[in-house]
């Protein structure tokens, strides 16, 4: 079975509600021998070693801005 994931991530601040941070992954596959369930799952770990390795360090950085201006 194969899957594929997208998924956004939007970070905003609450207080003055605007948008600090948008990050969209999209096609991300996932394979299973068993189920797409078990595809699904891959796919979302994929996902997630994606986000740490290439925008952990963005968005660290985003949100490290925003509050030195305060």
């Amino acid at each position: 079975f194969q899957v594929y994931a997208d998924g956004t991530i939007s970070l905003f601040n609450a207080s003055t509600d605007k948008e600090l941070y948008q990050k969209s992954i999209n096609n991300i596959m996932g394979a299973d021998f068993h189920s797409l369930e078990g595809a699904g799952r891959n796919a979302l770990k994929k996902m997630v070693e994606k986000l740490k390795a290439k925008y952990f360090q963005e968005i660290i950085t985003v949100l490290y801005d925003e509050s030195n201006k305060e």
